[in-house]
Order: C-alpha cells, then sequence, then structure tokens
C-alpha cells in the first residue's frame, strides 16, 4: 500500500555525522534509499560550519523532495558523540570540534519547522541493521562496530535501550586494562584501545618497530598502516603478522565475552572495516570467546553476525528512528527507545 499525504508519497531525510564523512539520504517508511549523498564533514572548521553544513544539505533534499513529488515528513539525525534523549550532544570527542553542548536537535526543528529526531551514530546503526539488516527478525542482540573506536547499542524485545540519558553503548570505554594504553577520553585501559582498528594499526606499528629488518618482518614496514594486509600475512603463515593477528582477536573477544557476562547476551551484530575479513574472522572471534567465557553463559553458543547494511546502515537507522517517532511505520517494522 502505498504511504502518501494529499497525493505525495510520504519520505523523511536521514543523515549520518562520523568525523570523516556525512552521509545522507532520502528515506522511506519501507526503509528504501531513494537518493543519497556523502561529503565531507570538514569537522575541524568548527561547530557552526557544520550545522551550517546540515541546513544546506536538509535545503538541498527538500528541492529534491519537491521535484520528485516526495513528502518530507521529518528528519532523523545519527551523530558520533554522546547523545541526550533530548537530542543535544552531552559530549563529543576531538574529532567533532566543539560539538559537545549542542542542542542539534532542537536548532535543526528551529531552522526547518519540522519533526527531528537525533541519536548516537551506532544506535542508528544498530536500528539499521534491526530494520532491513543483519539483525531483522531478531528480538535481542547487541551491536559493535570496530572502527576509528569502537561503539555500541543494545537491542532488547525489539527496542533500542538508551539507559538513563541515552549513552547505553559506550562499550569501548569500559576498562580491559588498568593503567593500560590512554584514551582520547582521557581514562587509560579503554577497550578501544586494543580492539579498535586504530589499536591495531597501533599493534603493527610496535611490531614493525620490535622486529626491525629480520625476515620474518621483511615485508611488514610496506603495509604498516594496512591492516588487511597484515591479516594476508597472517594468515599466509608470517609468525610476526600472526603474533599481532591472534592477540588482536583475542583483544575482540575478551570485551565481547565481558558484555556475554554482563548482559546474558547471545547474539552479536558486528560492523567496521575488519569485519570485511569475512567468515573465518568471526570463527576465530568465536572459538577465543569460548575460551574465556564461563559456561554458564555459552549455554547452547553464540552467533556473531556481520553487519549487513554497509554505508547505509546508520542512515536507515536515523529514518527508522524518525518515524517511530511520528508513529508512521506499522509496529512490527518499527524500534522505540526505552
Amino acid at each position: 500500500m502505498t504511504d502518501a499525504v494529499n497525493g505525495h508519497e510520504s519520505v523523511v531525510i536521514a543523515i549520518d555525522i562520523g568525523g570523516t564523512n556525512i552521509k545522507s539520504g532520502i528515506v522511506d517508511r519501507q526503509g528504501n534509499v531513494l537518493h543519497s549523498r556523502t561529503i565531507p564533514t570538514e569537522a575541524m572548521l568548527g561547530r557552526d560550519e557544520l550545522l551550517n553544513k546540515l541546513k544546506q544539505l536538509i535545503h538541498y533534499y527538500q528541492n529534491e523532495a519537491e521535484l520528485n513529488d516526495w513528502a518530507v515528513n521529518g528528519i532523523g539525525v545519527g551523530s558520533a558523540g554522546y547523545i541526550h534523549h533530548d537530542g543535544h550532544v552531552a559530549y563529543a570527542t576531538d574529532n567533532l570540534p566543539g560539538w559537545s553542548g549542542t542542542p542539534v536537535q532542537a536548532l535543526l526543528h528551529e531552522a526547518t519547522g519540522l519533526p527531528v529526531r537525533v541519536i548516537n551514530d551506532v544506535h542508528a546503526i544498530a536500528l539499521g541493521e534491526s530494520w532491513k539488516g543483519a539483525g531483522r527478525g531478531m528480538d535481542q542482540f547487541v551491536c559493535v562496530a570496530l572502527g576509528t573506536g569502537i561503539g555500541g547499542a543494545i537491542i532488547e524485545e525489539g527496542a533500542l535501550y538508551g539507559g538513563a540519558d541515552g549513552h547505553a553503548g559506550g562499550f569501548g570505554h569500559f576498562i580491559v586494562q588498568m593503567d593500560g594504553e590512554p584514551c582520547t577520553c582521557g581514562l587509560r585501559g579503554c577497550w578501544e584501545q586494543y580492539a579498535s582498528v586504530n589499536a591495531l594499526k597501533r599493534m603493527m606499528r610496535e611490531k614493525t618497530s620490535v622486529e626491525g629488518s629480520s625476515s620474518a618482518a621483511a615485508i611488514l614496514p610496506q603495509c604498516e598502516d594496512k591492516p588487511e594486509a597484515w591479516f594476508a600475512a597472517a594468515r599466509s603463515g608470517i609468525p610476526a603478522a600472526n603474533e599481532v593477528i591472534t592477540q588482536y582477536i583475542r583483544n575482540i573477544a575478551v570485551g565481547l565475552v565481558t558484555l556475554q557476562h554482563v548482559l546474558n547476551c547471545r547474539r552479536f551484530v558486528l560492523g567496521g572495516a575488519v569485519l570485511g575479513q569475512g567468515a573465518w574472522l568471526l570463527e576465530a572471534i568465536k572459538e577465543e570467546m569460548r575460551k574465556m567465557c564461563m559456561p554458564a553463559y555459552w549455554g547452547e553458543g553464540v552467533e556473531l553476525h556481520a553487519a549487513k547494511m554497509g554505508e547505509h546502515a546508520g542512515v536507515v537507522g536515523a529514518a527508522n528512528c524518525i518515524w517511530t517517532e511520528l508513529h508512521s511505520v506499522q509496529p512490527s517494522d518499527h524500534f522505540s527507545v526505552i
């Protein structure tokens, strides 16, 4: 059945704000991305310039909607940083300078007159995967994004669990090593300093430095900042690479088992660049988890699923969130925040 307002197809504008790029699109109530763009965030230009970019992007999509006879119902936004339930940025790292404290939801509503909903970017990814991706049909799962840092989200009984302020899912900053590696958040020993892509790159650089010009590591300096090359070298039997990748897999497993013990979860949806390695990496992580997990929490085992939505996950999830806010989707297709 066509969803329409006065004969116009109903759509929302969805935006996914990252430290490097802003992904965006026009999304219908079935989760189809009808039109999309990716532009550089240029976060170093500051808060006001970023807000101007968002307003210009929204204006662009409003013009596209008019040309295509679409009725824009609202705006959904997923943003890096810790987003309060009211849509202001409680805290953001220096990846988005000046973004902390910005009342994004209120400012965009004031600028456009449209309903606006702002959530954390990984929360948006989880909603996208829940609606149209790897988590579709799952009432409960934990989403973990292994990227520059580590973000997370909890889907419980079909709802995105936000916690007291909307910040639930900050898995990257639970402590796995007392007095460990310094973290961008100001703490030390955070999980993301051991299991993020940036952590892997640091481990690679450290190994190259230690190994020097030994024959075992001779090819490694050539791919110092290319994790995929280190994975390939490890799988081909190069000891230095194998040592780093084996430790990295254990580092991922430590955090996932901690989540398992805290949340008693059986299903994980994992996203991030390293998941392009395919099923063998998921199986390797799962095996390390099995070794570390208390038997009572393992039960029939766990399921590790690679995220499926790719670059559209955050856009589709942000759209899902505003559709939910507007009560414009069928109950079986939307997720509330609890």
